[in-house]
């Protein structure tokens, strides 16, 4: 009905830099500390993750004259490597998530 309203999204993403933060298992078995200070300590793990895809189908429904409840549920699928070229395992992610929220038209 005229109360609720359907969207599709989708494209590409582009990373211009990723932050970080984690311990790992190094290669003699010990926590390996990995962070963003870009020092080039440790360069198992790319500065930026290139391209990834983005989808995602919205639904609206109207609660008020002009506020709309918004339930989005997306996926984002990373088309690179978060690690090195020269590290020995390359590491990729997909993410599922779901938007909730409030939306007002003007």
């Amino acid at each position: 009905g005229e109360n609720n309203s359907w969207s599709v999204n989708g494209g590409a993403n582009l990373n211009i830099l990723t932050w970080r933060k984690a311990d790992i298992l190094g290669p003699d078995y010990l926590p390996l500390s990995i962070t963003s200070n870009f020092d080039q300590k440790n360069t198992n793990y790319k500065s930026t993750t290139g391209i990834s895809l983005y989808a995602s189908v919205a639904y609206y429904h109207l609660i008020g004259e002009t506020t709309q409840l918004m339930i989005e549920p997306h996926i984002t699928y990373g088309l690179g490597s978060l690690t090195s070229d020269n590290y020995p395992i390359s590491q990729r992610y997909t993410n599922l998530g779901l938007i909730v929220g409030l939306r007002w038209r003007l």
